[in-house]
């Protein structure tokens, strides 16, 4: 049985990540209208964004924060991680590549999964083996299509800062847990 397991929001406090990037922007005069101008006509990939300032002293604040992205850990999540046995876990993750690698590989977990996976296009249309696979992830609209496709098992991580918490979901397959101490071994 394997793992897939999400990143942003799952077990990378993503929103406080984020939240810390802006603040990194407006300490530097950067406006947000500029910021919301520069992700509407060009996504929201924030490694484009800071290359588009062409400004070193912000380059180098955000390049400080990548290299703390282990602080934005869930604790749970870390210690779930450290205690999967011989499961095999596969971090899977949708976003710009460069950014979520970036992310990734400064939060220092790669070792504990035995495959990591990143996206542009929908998690559910990966080559996975759905079926026979346990999901672990905090995205409401990610899990309604995992559902479609017949998986063994569905676990909904809801983060007290992530506003897919806010979203019900009346699904009896779903197992809704705020921590992810709460998944029983299979």
């Amino acid at each position: 049985m394997n793992y897939y397991i999400d990143f942003d929001n799952t077990i990378f406090d993503t929103v406080s990540f984020h939240h810390d990037f802006l603040k990194i922007l407006l300490n530097n005069g950067i406006e947000e209208e500029y910021i919301k101008k520069f992700y509407k006509d060009n996504g929201l990939n924030p490694i484009n964004l800071v290359n588009s300032l062409n400004n070193e002293k912000i380059n180098k604040e955000v390049d400080n924060l990548f290299k703390k992205a282990n602080s934005y850990l869930y604790k749970d999540a870390l210690s779930f991680l450290k205690n999967k046995g011989n499961k095999q876990y596969i971090l899977y993750s949708y976003g710009y590549l460069d950014y979520q690698n970036k992310k990734i590989d400064n939060a220092n977990i790669k070792d504990y999964f035995d495959e990591v996976i990143i996206t542009d296009t929908d998690k559910t249309k990966l080559d996975l083996d759905y079926q026979n696979g346990i999901f672990i992830d905090d995205n409401t609209k990610v899990i309604k299509e995992l559902l479609k496709k017949n998986v063994n098992k569905v676990y909904r991580v809801k983060r007290s800062n992530n506003i897919h918490s806010e979203e019900i979901l009346n699904d009896s397959r779903i197992i809704e847990i705020y921590n992810m101490k709460e998944i029983k071994d299979e």
